[in-house]
């Protein structure tokens, strides 16, 4: 088997072939073989995956693994090693080599996938400012890792709630003292007797954002916000 450095992703399943050749370049029957594929960290020993390549077609010496998502959750996006073992029909482990240099240690590229990868939210919580108003604690919007049309979710809870909930964000370049900042109006909701979660998206490049309510009766118990 001669093989180039492989290059996976993710955030998406993966399906890498194989071909088995010998020194000739001569395909190499695979058919009653057992195969295995691992990824492995050459420098403290880890290894990540180790699952069984398919025969895809025997004859032709073409092997099959798909390298899923969710095996690849844990696995953070660097330069690996791998190697595939090959078992003979008689028991008889051998190595197969990865380059016409009878190396046995091929390069896998683990790359970020194609969908964002997966972020926490942030909770804030209300304190009152002044009668029926509270306010949240700000949060920071990231503004340089955002594009134009940056997407911005807010969950609110509530109990029993009526009255108003606003949403403020700030262009400030600021975020030592998010608090102080000059923060505007973004969206305005009107409530009543809300007890479900409220999720509100709205889109921009801020800095940072917060949140007040006026409460009326009930109250809003906190937010979670992300971007």
């Amino acid at each position: 088997m001669y093989a180039k450095d492989l290059t996976i992703h993710k955030g998406t399943d993966n399906t890498v072939f194989f071909e088995f050749k010998n020194p000739d370049q001569k395909k190499v029957p695979i058919l009653g073989k057992t195969i295995t594929f691992t990824v492995f960290r050459e420098n403290d020993g880890t290894t990540y995956i180790d699952i069984p390549v398919e025969i895809h077609d025997g004859p032709k010496g073409i092997g099959k693994v798909i390298i899923t998502e969710g095996s690849l959750l844990n696995i953070e996006p660097a330069k690996y090693n791998y190697s595939v073992r090959v078992v003979d029909e008689n028991g008889e482990d051998q190595q197969a080599y990865v380059d016409d240099n009878y190396g046995i240690r091929g390069v896998i590229d683990l790359k970020l996938g194609p969908r964002p990868l997966h972020q926490e939210s942030v909770t804030l919580l209300f304190s009152p400012v002044s009668g029926s108003l509270v306010r949240s604690s700000a949060a920071q919007g990231n503004a340089d890792d955002n594009h134009n049309q940056a997407v911005h979710t807010a969950q609110f809870f509530f109990s029993n709630f009526t009255g108003n909930i606003r949403v403020f964000g700030t262009l400030d370049n600021t975020v030592t003292d998010l608090d102080n900042a000059n923060f505007f109006e973004i969206t305005e909701i009107a409530l009543v007797d809300q007890t479900d979660p409220l999720f509100v998206n709205f889109t921009g490049i801020f800095s940072g954002v917060r949140f007040e309510a006026d409460e009326t009766s009930g109250s809003v118990t906190k937010v979670l916000y992300r971007h």
